[in-house]
């Protein structure tokens, strides 16, 4: 099960950066590869994404979920599809500021079914961390706007 962590600097004060986040939808909109039709309900949501990792590539039924805990924020999301695979990916994302910058610190446990998990989890952290990257540039952007 590889562990994902890392940190994105947005341009935004704290109180900001934690309003959008307590909207799922913040996070649901950035998914890498998420179709139109997706479905938010209070703090959870469902999505089909279509995506390639490494030799697999096709749709993917994922599910989520986004909670405040105290001062940090737990995502979980979990998703099934191209050829019998499955993920589920469970974290922590922190949120710090100071004045009108904050830093978004996230740390994630990936679990990989069917043929993601045959692929090795060295191709697929690579891959993996690509798409965190990804998410969290596309949050840090909408922040901005």
């Amino acid at each position: 099960m590889p562990r994902l962590e890392g940190s994105v600097e947005v341009r935004l004060p704290e109180t900001r950066v934690r309003e959008l986040l307590e909207r799922p939808e913040t996070i649901a909109d950035c998914i890498p590869g998420i179709q139109p039709g997706y479905v938010v309900r209070g703090q959870e949501f469902q999505a089909t994404v279509v995506a390639k990792i490494g030799y697999i590539s096709g749709r993917f039924n994922v599910r989520g979920r986004l909670e405040r805990e105290n001062d940090r924020y737990k995502l979980v999301m979990e998703g099934s599809g191209a050829a019998g695979s499955t993920f589920k990916a469970s974290g922590i994302l922190e949120v710090s500021g100071s004045g009108s910058a904050s830093t978004i610190e996230y740390s994630f446990d990936v679990a990989l079914g069917g043929i993601l998990a045959a692929l090795g989890s060295i191709v697929i952290k690579g891959v993996v961390e690509n798409i965190v990257k990804d998410l969290f540039a596309c949050v840090s952007q909408r922040m901005k706007s």
